[in-house]
């Protein structure tokens, strides 16, 4: 997941240099060759200049605060998946001790329900993860939570 965000900052880093440096040569370009004396001519960069170091800090600006949001975003969600994992693996190794004091079961069927309650909070896992790569903000769900019970 990390990789990913890196390489789509690094996309869109890329892109927005490339917008902004051809913006910037086609603009000294056609003022270069528009027929104006020296002073116009120079007075027209400086314009330009002005405007594009301008819109260049916007967009820094911009990009700042998006990246600040989604590291809030990220921050919050690695909260509540480890929140999530302490309390499933709480609750799953209550039900292995349980379930292992229980009279009469052997210990392969201990076994296989102690299986079958790590498949849920892994498939349960796996759920939030997909959700998070998404980009979607969920609470633990309580039903899923009985579930691996």
């Amino acid at each position: 997941m990390g990789e990913e965000v890196k390489n789509g900052k690094s996309r869109l880093g890329s892109f927005l240099g490339g917008a902004l440096f051809g913006a910037l040569v086609g603009s000294v370009a056609a003022l270069i060759f528009a027929p104006k004396s020296g002073r116009e001519l120079r007075g027209d960069i400086q314009e330009q200049f002005t405007a594009a170091k301008e819109k260049t800090s916007q967009v820094k600006d911009t990009v700042v605060q998006k990246g600040n949001e989604w590291k809030s975003i990220a921050l919050d969600a690695t909260s509540k998946v480890t929140r999530s994992l302490k309390e499933q693996s709480n609750e799953l190794l209550d039900k292995v001790q349980s379930l292992t004091k229980k009279s009469g079961e052997s210990l392969e069927e201990t076994l296989e329900d102690a299986k079958e309650a790590i498949g849920k909070i892994g498939e349960e896992i796996d759920r939030k993860l997909e959700a998070l790569k998404e980009g979607k903000r969920e609470e633990p769900q309580e039903e899923a939570r009985e579930e691996s019970r």
